[in-house]
Parts: structure tokens; sequence; C-alpha cells
């Protein structure tokens, strides 16, 4: 029985392996089927078919409602759906409305802070068991959304998604007040801010302002650096420790200084016999 189940798995291997040889497009086999936007060639019809719609944005199947375009059949299906229902589950806090009454119990909690999904491997709970299924895969270093081009992995679909960019430098996302365009839509919001002028992040210390949490964060690294580098003759405090040294060479002239002022104070008087 061991020796049956080890056979099929050498197997599945070397059918897995042979899919990935046919998609790379080896020199041994027939390459016939290319994609005409980016030139990679297929062995099947099929495989380049799921390429361009994966890859290069091939998307067929179309809503007859809102014109949204989809690359899978189903996927259609399933957004024709939501045209038919209403949305009949309304939140009491927020009168925000939901299709689904799982989405709306899930929505709640954003406003109880309830969270009722314990992860087993560390104290973190989480408000929706989606969010604990995607962090227990940085405990156990499970990443199962393969990219078709490189065949990189990654934990979340959406980190693949914004993967494939880089393949296709797709960027969708664009600003409405100049000709910039994103691959991510929080690169977007952060890029409008400077058209804005909306600086959300504020230091606590000393009321500066800053459009990106990255930079509030270094701001706040040299105040708490300014707290270990104070100059122990004058008291003055620097955020880098370059400015200190440079600081205390000052007090090193000015004691040179008044050295030499002191030695010039001195007169000698010569006796004459």
């Amino acid at each position: 029985m061991a020796a049956s189940n080890l056979e099929g798995n050498e197997s599945l291997s070397e059918r897995n392996g042979s899919n990935q040889e046919e998609h790379k497009g080896t020199d041994t086999e027939d390459t016939s089927f290319e994609c005409k936007n980016c030139g990679m060639c297929f062995t099947r019809k099929d495989y380049l078919s799921i390429h361009n719609r994966t890859f290069c944005k091939e998307t067929p199947f179309k809503c007859p409602q809102c014109k949204k375009c989809f690359s899978v059949a189903k996927n259609l299906q399933r957004h024709k759906k939501l045209h038919g229902e209403e949305k009949r589950f309304k939140c009491e806090l927020c009168n925000r409305c939901f299709r689904q009454a799982y989405t709306l119990t899930r929505h709640l909690r954003t406003h109880s802070g309830e969270k009722p999904y314990k992860c087993d491997q560390c104290d973190k709970w989480f408000a929706d068991s989606a969010m604990r299924t995607r962090h227990l895969r940085t405990h156990s270093g499970e990443k199962p959304y393969q990219c078709g081009q490189c065949y990189k992995h990654f934990r979340q679909r959406d980190h693949l998604k914004q993967h494939i960019r880089i393949h296709s430098g797709e960027k969708p996302y664009a600003c409405n007040q100049c000709d910039k365009r994103f691959k991510q839509s929080n690169h977007l919001v952060q890029h409008k801010r400077t058209h804005s002028g909306e600086k959300p992040f504020k230091c606590d210390q000393c009321d500066k302002r800053f459009i990106l949490r990255g930079d509030l964060n270094r701001h706040l690294r040299r105040h708490s650096r300014e707290e270990a580098l104070e100059c122990d003759q004058s008291e003055k405090r620097y955020s880098r420790p370059g400015s200190l040294k440079q600081h205390k060479r000052k007090h090193g002239s000015e004691i040179a200084n008044q050295h030499e002022s002191r030695d010039n104070s001195f007169s000698i008087t010569v006796c004459e016999l």
C-alpha cells in the first residue's frame, strides 16, 4: 500500500513538473500558442486562454446590466446575483446596508470591537475567520497563491494580484487630478494628499504633521534620540550623533581660546641692571 502511494505521488510530481515545463515552453516541446500581448508561448490553447485571462487581463464575460467584465464565467454568474438582491440588512449605528446577514454581523464587530476568533498558536484575536486564516499562515509558512509566470508564492491573494502587476505593468489606480497612475490603491491615497495638502499623521510631542505614517515614525525616532544625545556641558540636545560631536568641538575651541587669552594676559617685565 505504501509503495502504491509512493508511486502515485511520484506520478503526480511528474505531471506537475511536465505542466510547468509546458507552461514555460521548453526547446524540446512544441510551443505554437503565443500570447500576442507579452510573447509568452504555450503548448496548449487552454493554457494560453488561462494566461490571457489571468495576466493579460482578457475579460470576455461581460455583465449586461453594469458592463463589468470578468475573466471567468462563474465569477460573472456570482456577480449577476448581486443585481437581483436588495440590501435588506441595515446597520442601526451607521445606516450602512448589506445584502447578506453575515456581512452585517461582520460589520457590527467594527463598532463593538468584538474579536471572537483566536489564534491557537499565539494570543491574537480576529474579527472574522478569514482574517485568522490569513494570520495562521504566518505561523505555518504556507503560501498557497502562486504566480504563473515566475512561480513565486504568496500568503494572500491580494499580494499575488499586486505582484502580477510587476509582470503586466498594469497601474489600475488613476489620479483624477493629474496623469499619474499607481499599482496599489494605498499609493493613490497617499499621492492624493500631495494635491489636497492633507497631513493626517500628527506628532504628539511637537504638533508637526505628516502625509505618510512612515515619515511620522522616522520623526518620532528623532525625539527618542534627542533624549539620549544631550551635551553634558551645556545640556543642549541633538537628534544625530554627528551634530552632538560637532557641538562638543565648540566647547573644546572655547576652552582653548580661554587658555590663549589667559596666557596673553601675562606680561614679562625685563629688569635692567
